[in-house]
């Protein structure tokens, strides 16, 4: 049998061990200890080994250090890991080599470990419980009943934002943060600052977006197309506000036009500058209004006339010479899900989009974690490995730094070692009840802008992961 695949066979063996409602403590693996690991940004915003934190960090003081501060953290982790469905995927069936394919959770796991050992060998203790939520909510309110759980100074997960509704009235009450690791969603109705959404959402695109034009593009005329959908309509709104809130102070924007279409993504041509380098700026995930505001912009060469319902005034128009002249900013799931996108349109258009993970494979963080996870599972780790080293590793430093105190210093501690960066931000609602503005969650709103040159994604020009 390969070290592969006995590897693997044993990690599920482990996992299935577990029942619902027990506990897996002080986890350890056998592989050769490391040296500790600490990272900071380069010039180019990628992590690389060092030996201090974050410039400027801000600890608690002395006074305050045996207050708030323990010598060991209670991490418990709660995945769904569907152990009856773990399979092997043939990758040579005449050779007869496997190789498994392991599932989100199982995924997630191993990045954890990653992370935990490296906690480790920085000085940095978790004591470590696993619970297999089995993504069923009885299980979960079984395991919410688990005296052990009330201690815990982090929960990780569960994956799914229902039995994440379930977890986070639990972790408010005993003042547990908790982070929901992989959902894009807030299943949240009472206010619980404890919580934190780790995958930033469409706002936090938009913002990252809006505020690279204004940096680098406002002396251009900008263009923000949207359709009539009411959540689309919000984040244009929210896209042309924050890009006038990051004008240089001094500066106004050349021209910002929001424009409304339908479906079809239709327009006239005049609508653009023929003189002038033209920002479009589209926050939408609609494919069908996506593929034809791509099909219409690669289209827009002199002497082809749109009539598709502009309100733009004959005596004005202005045909484009090319559409080289463009420079449109999109959404990720263009790249990410669109089956249909064209990748030569966007290669044209001078295309920049946003991207929550963003790695450096010449990074000296990257490589370290990659040798480890081989050394660890003997394949190479998946970016959802990745992710889960990174919010570990983050939140571990974070509690041997500030411990009790950890969410009032989310500011000042911001290392990702693979992607770069967490920011974590509070998130305000109005409060139904009294009206007024108040902290209902947290979130992670750090994204990569990333421009899209010879059918490759690479960090944008002037961009810095900082």
């Amino acid at each position: 049998m390969s070290g592969n695949k006995l590897n693997i066979i044993l990690l599920l063996l482990l996992i299935g061990s577990l029942q619902a409602c027990s506990l897996f403590e002080q986890i350890s693996r056998t592989p050769a200890p490391r040296k500790p690991v600490l990272v900071k940004n380069d010039s180019s915003g990628h992590a690389v080994a060092a030996n201090t934190g974050n410039a400027g960090d801000t600890l608690l003081p002395e006074k305050e250090k045996s207050k708030y501060l323990k010598e060991e953290y209670h991490l418990a982790v709660l995945l769904p890991f569907y152990l009856d469905n773990s399979y092997l995927t043939a990758l040579d069936p005449e050779e007869k080599k496997y190789s498994y394919r392991p599932m989100v959770a199982t995924e997630y796991l191993q990045g954890l470990l990653i992370a935990i050992e490296d906690l480790k060998n920085s000085g940095i203790n978790l004591k470590v419980s696993i619970f297999d939520t089995r993504n069923d909510s009885a299980t979960v309110r079984d395991i919410l009943r688990q005296e052990a759980l009330k201690d815990a100074d982090l929960i990780i997960g569960p994956l799914f934002p229902r039995n994440l509704a379930l977890v986070a009235p639990f972790a408010a009450k005993h003042h547990i943060l908790l982070i929901s690791p992989l959902s894009s969603k807030v299943p949240l109705r009472e206010a619980t600052p404890e919580f934190i959404k780790a995958r930033p959402g469409d706002d936090a695109h938009v913002e990252r977006l809006a505020r690279y034009a204004a940096m680098h593009f406002r002396q251009y005329p900008t263009y923000i197309f949207h359709t009539a959908d009411p959540g689309e309509k919000a984040l244009a709104n929210y896209m042309a506000r924050i890009y006038r809130e990051s004008l240089p102070y001094g500066n106004e924007e050349k021209e910002l036009h929001l424009v409304e279409l339908e479906e079809d993504g239709s327009f006239e041509k005049d609508l653009l500058s023929a003189h002038d380098t033209n920002i479009v700026l589209v926050p939408s995930n609609n494919e069908i209004f996506v593929t034809n505001i791509l099909r219409g912009l690669n289209n827009v060469t002199e002497g082809e006339a749109f009539n598709l319902g502009s309100n733009s005034k004959k005596e004005d128009i202005k045909y484009l010479v090319s559409p080289e002249d463009i420079f449109l900013f999109g959404m990720p799931s263009w790249i990410e899900k669109f089956a249909s996108s064209r990748f030569d349109y966007l290669n044209t258009l001078n295309f920049y989009t946003t991207r929550e993970f963003f790695y450096d494979t010449a990074s000296a963080a990257y490589r370290h974690f990659r040798g480890a996870f081989i050394d660890t599972f003997h394949y190479a780790p998946s970016l959802i490995s990745m992710k889960a080293y990174d919010i570990c590793f983050y939140m571990g430093h974070l509690l041997s730094r500030y411990g009790s105190r950890s969410m009032d210093y989310f500011d000042f501690y911001h290392h990702a070692p693979i992607n770069g960066q967490i920011e974590i931000r509070p998130v305000y609602r109005i409060d139904p009840k009294h009206g007024k503005e108040i902290l209902h969650h947290h979130e992670n709103r750090y994204v990569h802008i990333l421009r899209f040159d010879a059918y490759k994604l690479e960090l944008a020009p002037g961009f810095l992961s900082k």
